[in-house]
C-alpha cells in the first residue's frame, strides 16, 4: 500500500470512529418533534382560553343588553301610567272615560332568551380558593350528593328564564293592548261628543244612555281593555323593577369574571319620586259593577283584572 492510499485510509477510519448517531441524527429530530409538540399545545392552550374569555364576555353582554331593554322598558311603562296615576275611580266606566287616548314612542323588544340559557339554578363561578378546596373535598372525595333548590323555588326567581320571558312577552302585549284602546277611546268620545255639551259632560249621562249611545258591546270592549291595561302594567313595573335590582347578582354568579378583567353588570338605580309613584298598585275597580259591565262573574272579573305575583 503507498503512503497516500494508507492515509486515506486512515482518514476514513478516524471518520467512521466519530459518527455518534445519537447526537447527530435522533436529537435533532426528537428536538424538531418536541418543538412542534410543544407549539401544538401551547396553541391549543391560546385557543382555548381565548375561546373561554369569548363566551364569557357573551354572558356578560348578553345580560347587561337586557338590563338596559329593562331600563328603557320601565320608563316607558312608567310614563304612561304617569297619564292616570291620580286615578280614584272605582267605577269602571269612569275609570275608562278619565283615561285618555295615551301617546307613546315605544317599539316591542326583541330579545333573544336562548342568550341567557347559561343562567344555572345555582352559583357556579368567581369562588375563593377555598370554596373550590371545600367543593373538591365535599363533593369529588366525600361524593356528597350536591343540594339544587326544587322547581318551585326557582320559579320564584330571577334564575327562572320562563319568568324573564313572560314580563318581555307582557310588555309587548301592553303597547298592543294600548294600541287597540287608543282607536277605541277615540271613536268612543266621538260619539259621546254627540250627546254632551260643557253644561252636560258625558260622565253625568246614566249608564243607559251611554250604552245607548256606545253599544254595549264595545263598552264591554272599552271597559275590558282599561282594565286589563291598567292590571298589566301595575304587575310589569313590579316586575321589571324586581328584575333590576336582583338580576345581576344572579347573573355575575354564573359569569367568570376574572376572565372579563373583572368586569361587573350596570347597576341601576331607580329612585326618583315620579318612579316610586309608579311603584304604588292604582285602586281597583268595584268588581260588582264590571261584573255586570263586562259581562261575568266577580270572582272571573277578579282573576281577569288581577295578576298574581311570582313570588
Amino acid at each position: 500500500m503507498t503512503p497516500d492510499a494508507a492515509l486515506i485510509a486512515k482518514a476514513i477510519l478516524m471518520l467512521k470512529t466519530d459518527v455518534d448517531y445519537a447526537k447527530d441524527y435522533v436529537f435533532p429530530v426528537a428536538l424538531s418533534f418536541f418543538s412542534a409538540l410543544m407549539g401544538g399545545i401551547t396553541a391549543y392552550y391560546i385557543n382555548d382560553r381565548q375561546e373561554k374569555i369569548k363566551a364569557e364576555r357573551e354572558k356578560l353582554n348578553s345580560s347587561n343588553s337586557l338590563m338596559m331593554i329593562s331600563f328603557q322598558m320601565i320608563n316607558t311603562l312608567v310614563a304612561i301610567k304617569g297619564n292616570y296615576i291620580g286615578l280614584e275611580f272605582k267605577n269602571p266606566l269612569q275609570r275608562a272615560l278619565a283615561i285618555n287616548e295615551i301617546l307613546f314612542n315605544a317599539s316591542e323588544v326583541n330579545f333573544d332568551i336562548g342568550r341567557l340559557s347559561f343562567i344555572k339554578k345555582i352559583p357556579t363561578s368567581n369562588k375563593t380558593f377555598l370554596q373550590k378546596l371545600s367543593f373538591f373535598f365535599k363533593y369529588k372525595m366525600l361524593n356528597r350528593q350536591l343540594h339544587m333548590p326544587s322547581d318551585e323555588e326557582i320559579a320564584k326567581t330571577w334564575r327562572n328564564i320562563a319568568r324573564i320571558d313572560a314580563f318581555l312577552f307582557n310588555y309587548n302585549f301592553v303597547l298592543n293592548i294600548l294600541l287597540v284602546r287608543n282607536k277605541l277611546d277615540a271613536d268612543v268620545r266621538e260619539r259621546l261628543s254627540k250627546i254632551s255639551n260643557a253644561r252636560r259632560p258625558y260622565l253625568e249621562f246614566h249608564l243607559d244612555k251611554i250604552n245607548e249611545v256606545i253599544g254595549a258591546t264595545e263598552l264591554s270592549k272599552y271597559i275590558d281593555l282599561t282594565e286589563n291595561l291598567v292590571s298589566l302594567i301595575d304587575f310589569l313595573i313590579k316586575e321589571i323593577d324586581s328584575f333590576i335590582i336582583n338580576f345581576p347578582q344572579i347573573a355575575e354568579s354564573n359569569i367568570e369574571l376574572t376572565k372579563v378583567n373583572k368586569e361587573r353588570l350596570s347597576r341601576i338605580v331607580l329612585n326618583k319620586p315620579a318612579y316610586l309613584a309608579a311603584l304604588i298598585p292604582i285602586v281597583q275597580p268595584d268588581f260588582e259593577l264590571v261584573s255586570l259591565q263586562v259581562g261575568m262573574s266577580q270572582e272571573e272579573a277578579k282573576r281577569r283584572y288581577s295578576y298574581s305575583a311570582w313570588y
